[in-house]
Formats: C-alpha cells, sequence, structure tokens
C-alpha cells in the first residue's frame, strides 16, 4: 500500500509539473496574441466573435455526452470500444456541424445583423474539428501522455496564434479570431489523433455505451448546465446591453479566468486520470486533493489581492487605455478568483470517485445562483452588477460544491479542508475591507 501511494504522489507530482510547464508557456504565447490583437483589433470586433463563441461552446458541450470523461474513468474499456466511440464521433461531428450552419440562420435573425453569417459557417469547421478531437485526447489523458500533451497544446497554439496575428495586422479585423479558432482545433486533432493511435472503423456496436451510460450520462447533464450558466451572461449582454458592453466584460472575464484555467486546469487534467486508479478509496482520493487545494488556495488569495489592488495598471497595460471599461467589472469579479481556483479542481475528484450524479446535483444548484446572479445585472442594464452578481454566486457556490464534495460523497472531515482553505477567505475578506473608500459610480461595491 505505502509503495502505491509513494507511487501516486510522484505520478501527481510529476504530471502537474509537465502540465504546469506547458500550461505557463501557454499562458505566455496567449498574452502576447491578445496583447496584439487588442491593439489591432477594436472591443466590438471581439464582441462579435464571442456571440458566436457562446453557441460554438456549446456544440462541443452536446458532442462530448460525457464520453471522454468516461473513457478516462472506466477501465474495462477495449480498444474496439475506444474505435467504436471514435465512430460515433465523427458522425456527430459531421451532423453537428450541419445544424450549426443552420443556428448561425437563426443568430443572424436575434441579432438582425448579416454580420454573423459568413463568421458562423466558417466557426463550423472548428465545431467539427472540437468534436472528433474529444476520444484522442481523452485516450492521450488516460494513458498519462502529459509530456506529449503539453508539447501538443503549445506547438498548436503557437501555430494558430502566429494566424491570428498576422491575419489582424493584413486588416481582415474579427476573421483573424475566427481563423485563430480553426486552425486550433484543427490543428489539435491531427496531432491526438496521430499520438493516439485510435483507429477509425465504420462499425457501431451499442454494447460498449452500456458501459459507460450512467456515469456519462450525469457528466454530460452536469457539462450542459455548467455551459448555460457560464455562458448566459455573454448571449443576455450582448442582446440587451450591446457588443461593446460585451467585449468590455469579456476581457475582463477572460482576464479573471485565466489564473482559473492556467493554474488550476494544469492541475484537473492530472487529477482525474491518476486518482480514477484508486476510485474505490475515498480516503487516499481526499488525502492527495487536499494537498492540491493547500497549494491553489495560497495562490488564489494571493493572486486576487493582486489582482483587485492593480486593476487599473493590469487592464492598461496588458490591453491598453481604449479597455479601460473593463478594469470595475474585472476589479469586481477578481475577489472570485481564489475560490473559482479551488472549486476548480472540485470537478476531477467528482469524476475520479465515480460521482458524477452528485457532480451534476451540486452543479444545478450553482447554476440556479449563477443564473441568479447574471439576470439581477442584466435587469439593472450595467455590465458592473452582471460582475456583482456573478462573484456573489461564486463565492456561495464554492461553500455548497464543497458540502456535497466532502460530506455526501467522499464522507471525509470538513474540518480539515476549512483549515486549509482560510488563507483565500481570509485575504478577500481582508481585501475589501481595506479598500472601503472603492465606489462604482459613486455608489459603495455593496
Amino acid at each position: 500500500m505505502g509503495r502505491k501511494v509513494f507511487d501516486t504522489v510522484g505520478k501527481l507530482r510529476n504530471g502537474i509539473i509537465v502540465t504546469i510547464i506547458s500550461k505557463y508557456l501557454y499562458i505566455i504565447i496567449m498574452f502576447v496574441v491578445t496583447m496584439i490583437l487588442s491593439r489591432v483589433l477594436s472591443p466590438r470586433d471581439f464582441g462579435i466573435v464571442a456571440v458566436l463563441t457562446v453557441f460554438t461552446n456549446f456544440f462541443l458541450v452536446i458532442g462530448d455526452m460525457g464520453i471522454g470523461a468516461a473513457i478516462i474513468q472506466k477501465r474495462d474499456l477495449s480498444d474496439r470500444d475506444i474505435s467504436n466511440f471514435f465512430f460515433i464521433m465523427i458522425i456527430l461531428g459531421l451532423l453537428f456541424g450541419i445544424v450549426f450552419i443552420g443556428i448561425t440562420e437563426l443568430i443572424v435573425l436575434i441579432y438582425d445583423d448579416s454580420v454573423y453569417r459568413l463568421i458562423g459557417h466558417l466557426l463550423t469547421f472548428s465545431v467539427v474539428f472540437s468534436i472528433w478531437n474529444i476520444i484522442p485526447q481523452a485516450v492521450l489523458q488516460k494513458k498519462k501522455e502529459f509530456k506529449l500533451m503539453g508539447f501538443i497544446t503549445i506547438s498548436t497554439t503557437l501555430l494558430s496564434g502566429t494566424i491570428a496575428i498576422i491575419s489582424a495586422l493584413s486588416k481582415v479585423g474579427y476573421f483573424s479570431i475566427v481563423y485563430q479558432s480553426i486552425f486550433y482545433a484543427m490543428l489539435l486533432f491531427i496531432f491526438n489523433l496521430y499520438y493516439s493511435k485510435v483507429k477509425f472503423k465504420l462499425e457501431f456496436n451499442a454494447k460498449p455505451l452500456e458501459k459507460i451510460k450512467e456515469y456519462s450520462m450525469y457528466q454530460m447533464l452536469f457539462n450542459l448546465i455548467n455551459y448555460f450558466a457560464r455562458n448566459l451572461d455573454s448571449f443576455l449582454i450582448g442582446k440587451s446591453i450591446g457588443e461593446a458592453a460585451l467585449g468590455y466584460y469579456n476581457m475582463a472575464y477572460k482576464l479573471v479566468l485565466m489564473p482559473v484555467q492556467y493554474l488550476t486546469n494544469a492541475v484537473t487534467p492530472v487529477l482525474h486520470p491518476v486518482l480514477s486508479d484508486y476510485q474505490n478509496n475515498y480516503s487516499m482520493i481526499y488525502k492527495q486533493f487536499l494537498k492540491v487545494v493547500r497549494v491553489l488556495a495560497v495562490l488564489g488569495g494571493f493572486i486576487s489581492i493582486v489582482c483587485f489592488s492593480c486593476a487599473t495598471e493590469i487592464i492598461t497595460v496588458l490591453y491598453g487605455s481604449q479597455w479601460s471599461g473593463s478594469i470595475v467589472p474585472f476589479k469586481i469579479m477578481s475577489l472570485s478568483i481564489g475560490f473559482q481556483m479551488i472549486m476548480s479542481a472540485s470537478g476531477s475528484i467528482f469524476q475520479a470517485s465515480g460521482n458524477t450524479k452528485y457532480l451534476f446535483l451540486s452543479g444545478l444548484a450553482s447554476s440556479t445562483l449563477i443564473i441568479s446572479g447574471i439576470v439581477f445585472g442584466v435587469l439593472k442594464g450595467e455590465i458592473v452588477y452582471v460582475s456583482i452578481g456573478i462573484t456573489i454566486a461564486y463565492i456561495i457556490n464554492f461553500f455548497q460544491t464543497f458540502y456535497v464534495l466532502i460530506n455526501v460523497v467522499l464522507k471525509q472531515s470538513l474540518r480539515e479542508f476549512i483549515v486549509v482553505i482560510r488563507w483565500t477567505v481570509i485575504s478577500v475578506f481582508i481585501t475589501y475591507i481595506a479598500s472601503g473608500n472603492f465606489k462604482l459610480s459613486g455608489t459603495p461595491l455593496f
């Protein structure tokens, strides 16, 4: 048992180190690309593409169907089962591509702007390649090929980012963002397919689906409601407040999510594949998870303080003075960074323990709160209030999620977790109290 624990710790450590290195390189590349694009393109350019991105991501969530996570979790899947799943994804990708073209026309009608038509048709390629990539990527994760996956991500990001910059400098406007999305999805699929060695076979068998039915169903339902809650703000802001406001809001939100995506998400791809080996040993899973939370809590608290205190400087230096409308939303939402960083790792623990049903139920409660916060802000008619509503929702969700995960699913002690996260809670509280003179349009924050 001691040897297995040592091996697990080693796998986690090595996987996390490799993934963190690749994520940091990814951050650097994306920062450079975004900084250049933000100085060439307007907030409206970003806002237009952001509207369609909401729908492309929705198709990816539906297309996944929870199969990717199930492949990582289940130990009784054969190579033939994997090929069967890949055949299903090829067909789904083509079907979803056709449907997305039709959805594009609906978007044109909703927004009463034909500018979305050609953009939507082009982004169909991104949807198709991304759905095709689900199985090859899941296979590489299951094999714990973290170093290879990091190399593929960096190479793909660099190539697609270069294409976007060249396009932007060639004065093609928002199409440069579209080209980046297409080439990123296409190259990622090609590389992952080649190295995963997943075979394509023209055959369909329903039996493999029985092995993953329950696990993947709840995973898919969680993905759907989580996606809807996370993206409703873009749709409502774009429709009710305006494309320019959406551009400012999305830039602030994207910046807030960077620590979550590029630090926490350097850990989550490793947690599920490694800890799924111990899916019946909840004590082991919880012990390893607390080690990860301890690091995320300290980093999250520190990043929240820095982002809140230096919001003006961060936005101005990174994106330029034309993005001043993003400063206040970024400052508000930065208070949730620490909580989001820790909470983002919880999904992998639900998955590794085989409890996607509770992942879905907890996600349902979280989505209800998030949607309520978004609607509150949209009804107020300002992105500042959307930022306030969504920040409060994230903080409440944090405590709800971990009560379900630790007390209900893992049946472990909440006390240990509270001790570990105290730095994040205290830092956010002190940061806000210390900024007592902080006002929004002459009104105190809360």
